[in-house]
């Protein structure tokens, strides 16, 4: 196991990189190479006495001209003298080379370890460039990893022959040849024979231990080692060895594209898919090929809102996205619901042409083939391949394709994965958290950023404006918030100079020190100061007080006596450990508000979801004193829906029974508060569209124009609206105020309060009310409805069925 690994290390070392292994090395082929036809004579000697009269007249032919022709015995070491004999060497040759395949096969013939080429059949000469005897043509390897390859051979050619060492070692050697008219790429592969090639020793062999012949295996890699053990001085090759050109233009092809696809932003990059068209006209024999990749989306009917092209795409491209709304009854639909790939010789002669074909053909494309890209059982994407000349694409070529198309389908479903990913990086940026409803519309800007980006342009993220969108705003308040959490912090903080007022009254009973009369007076003043109210910055004053004048002296009164250690206990005890100061009162107040919002606010998420599914809408909740809701509702929040406005009564009656809900589970939470707390609640009613603006700075909504800041002016203020001609707030508790401008708005309104009625939501009564002018707002007026406590199973009536019967009645009568 150990001696495995060692060779397999070494592989990796030194094998898979030669040049690292070459720096500061002559890696030179080491061995002496000599042309001789020796072992050639000796085949066709042994033609010379066989039974068929034909090969063995032509063979003792040959042998007779060979006597005659001293200087081609033994080795050759001038090449031109294979120039010179160049008719007996061609006839010498048609015992190697099949004569029926001399015009049509790539054959040649060269010194050993193809040192020098002296001999090539037409087809060979024609399809490789051949200087000096060497070959010119770009191989798959460089000329570091060929000598390399040769030495290693060479040494275990030596190792089989002398030594019956059986080493198996491949080196393919695969020429690159380029068309110089179509401009097109095949591949040949060298075959070698070496049954004409022998080799001998210089003097003595040099026996090698099973020790040695261990570590030779062990290191066949380490070429500076092996020459310690076998030295190439003392080796010679000689013969001739024979060379077969064979066509793997496909294999090699098909290898490199499998290769290619599989590496990332192959497809996505201007240089990977012009590297791939390139490949595939190569290998489809196609010099005008045009490459297409679609993105397929899962269905037809949003192909060309939610496809796109990945490179390059026929169907996806400009002429199509602008001239053509659909593929029905295109091959293009054919292919995604047959999932069989189509091919069209002749797209002139096509007689079921639409707008999608006529298309096609504006780009000058006459022969088509087009095949689904399939991953997972799911079409994915759509691989185009076209021509501007019939015929180009057949039969012949789907075969060929067949064995890439899965990879091609893994390239794009990876390319949609990593688009997705670049499309989610940019709105998390910019948008952060983007609501379901409203997700398509970002993507579509992400998705042109991205590709703006990749054409090289600095652009900024286009505007996101929702046009014609109706709003309802609404409001639950926790009343009087900010007055109960100034008393809270007014009555802890008196409590909290009360309590350091008796640590020094204490103390003053111990030690009679007039300082500490000057110390009860300033707490008195500040305790009386706080009995007739609080400003913004009383709490800071007292709290500095406390902390910088007050207990900094109780470690010393310790001392007094136990009098005033127990008034320091005391104080201690009641002190919030962490904030250092009484947080009674506060706290209360604190976890009785969020007690509250979160009930809110988790009921508002929970019933918001049903409401979705009936027609999808944008919904956002803030948490402050209470909780407030933004709705918007409309036809450009959604790609593939119809709006009416049908679906906008439906939401603006779920939002009135929502709000009868938070009511009625306000009520019921107060007993489990720490400190009871009262909610108002109001509803803002606007029957006019309006247009909203994503902000991408404040990473939020808000409406667009001059005339919409209106709208958002009345949310921010009617929460302190009041009745006209009364001192009276709007919002009161156990009541929901619903406020508008318009009498249609109120008249709406009147129906839903009807039905509510009917049944037990809300009470009897109904309030019509104005309201007191509002800074720059005018004519506002409300319906103002108490909320029935005692309904039994009000929440099970609130289901999307029942609000679509009422609805529905309502929009008949």
């Amino acid at each position: 196991m150990e001696k495995d690994n060692f060779v397999i290390d070494n592989f990796l070392l030194i094998g898979s990189d030669p040049s690292k292994y070459a720096e500061g090395r002559d890696l030179k082929f080491p061995f002496t190479t000599m042309l001789n036809f020796h072992k050639l004579i000796d085949h066709i000697e042994a033609v010379s006495v066989c039974d068929d009269e034909i090969k063995k007249s032509l063979a003792l032919s040959i042998l007779k001209q060979y006597e005659k022709i001293p200087e081609l015995h033994g080795d050759i070491t001038d090449m031109e003298l294979t120039k010179k004999h160049e008719k007996f060497i061609d006839d010498m040759m048609m015992f190697v080379f099949p004569s029926a395949f001399w015009d049509k096969q790539a054959y040649a013939a060269s010194s050993p370890y193809m040192d020098e080429i002296f001999y090539a059949s037409p087809e060979f000469s024609k399809l490789l460039k051949i200087k000096k005897g060497n070959i010119e043509d770009e191989f798959n390897i460089d000329i570091v990893s060929y000598n390399f390859g040769k030495t290693i051979s060479g040494f275990v050619a030596i190792l089989a022959r002398f030594y019956g060492v059986d080493l198996t070692f491949d080196f393919p050697l695969v020429s690159k040849i380029n068309d110089p008219i179509t401009g097109l790429d095949r591949y040949f592969k060298m075959n070698i024979a070496i049954e004409f090639m022998d080799m001998s020793v210089k003097g003595e062999l040099k026996k090698l231990t099973e020790s040695d012949i261990e570590k030779i295996r062990a290191n066949i890699y380490d070429l500076d080692f092996v020459k310690t053990m076998i030295d190439p001085d003392n080796f010679v090759f000689r013969g001739l060895i024979i060379l077969n050109a064979i066509n793997i233009t496909d294999t090699e092809i098909l290898s490199s594209i499998r290769k290619d696809l599989i590496e990332k932003n192959t497809v996505t990059s201007f240089a990977g898919f012009l590297k791939l068209q390139h490949k595939l006209k190569s290998l489809l024999r196609c010099p005008g090929l045009l490459l297409g990749l679609a993105d397929f989306p899962g269905t037809t009917d949003k192909l060309f809102q939610y496809g796109r092209k990945v490179g390059n795409s026929f169907l996806m491209g400009d002429g199509c996205l602008k001239k053509c709304n659909t593929i029905k009854g295109s091959i293009y639909e054919y292919l995604l619901e047959s999932k069989r790939a189509i091919i069209i010789e002749d797209l002139t002669k096509y007689t079921g042409k639409t707008q999608v074909e006529n298309e096609l053909l504006n780009q000058g494309i006459k022969n088509i083939f087009i095949a689904p890209l399939v991953y997972d059982d799911k079409v994915v994407g759509i691989l185009e391949l076209g021509s501007s000349e019939a015929g180009q694409l057949n039969m012949v070529s789907a075969l060929k394709l067949r064995e890439v198309l899965p990879v091609f389908a893994l390239a794009v479903d990876r390319s949609r994965e990593e688009l997705n990913n670049s499309v989610g990086a940019i709105i998390k940026e910019k948008c952060t958290a983007i609501h379901p409803t409203l997700e398509w519309r970002f993507q579509h800007a992400a998705m042109n950023l991205l590709q703006k980006q990749n054409e090289g342009l600095k652009e900024e993220m286009e505007e996101i404006i929702f046009n014609d969108v109706y709003p309802l705003y609404g409001l639950s308040d926790i009343r009087n918030s900010s007055l109960q959490r100034n008393d809270a912090i007014r009555q802890d903080l008196i409590e909290n100079l009360e309590l350091a007022k008796d640590v020094f009254n204490e103390a003053k009973k111990s030690r009679k020190l007039k300082i500490l009369d000057l110390m009860i007076y300033k707490i008195d003043k500040r305790i009386d100061s706080l009995k007739f109210g609080i400003s913004s910055s009383d709490e800071a004053d007292v709290l500095r007080f406390l902390s910088g004048k007050v207990v900094l002296q109780f470690d010393h009164f310790k001392n007094f006596d136990a009098g005033v250690r127990k008034a320091i206990d005391r104080y201690n005890s009641v002190i919030d450990d962490k904030l250092g100061f009484v947080y009674r009162r506060r706290k209360n107040f604190e976890e009785s508000a969020l007690t509250i919002n979160n009930m809110i606010a988790n009921y508002l998420d929970t019933e918001q979801e049903k409401i979705q599914e009936i027609f999808p809408h944008y919904f956002e909740r803030y948490k402050t004193d209470g909780v407030d809701h933004n709705i918007y509702i409309g036809s450009t929040l959604v790609e593939s829906m119809d709006f009416n406005k049908i679906y906008l009564k439906n939401l603006r009656l779920w939002q009135l029974l929502i709000m009868c809900g938070v009511v009625r589970k306000s009520e019921l939470i107060k007993k489990e508060l720490s400190m009871p707390l009262e909610t108002a609640h109001l509803i803002l009613v606007q029957d006019s569209p309006l247009s909203i603006k994503f902000r991408f700075d404040e990473k939020k909504f808000d409406v667009d124009g001059a005339y919409n800041i209106r709208y958002e002016i009345m949310k921010k203020r009617i929460d302190k609206a009041e009745i006209k001609g009364k001192e009276e707030r709007l919002t009161q508790p156990g009541k929901i105020a619903i406020v508008f401008s318009q009498n249609s708005e109120s008249q709406e309104y009147l129906e839903y309060i009807e039905y509510m009625q009917h049944n037990k939501f809300l009470k009897n009564e109904v309030e019509e009310l104005e309201l007191e002018e509002l800074q720059g707002i005018k004519g506002l007026r409300a319906l103002r409805v108490t909320v029935n406590q005692n309904v039994q199973g009000a929440e099970e009536k609130m289901t999307n069925e029942n609000i679509k019967k009422a609805i529905k009645k309502m929009s008949v009568n």
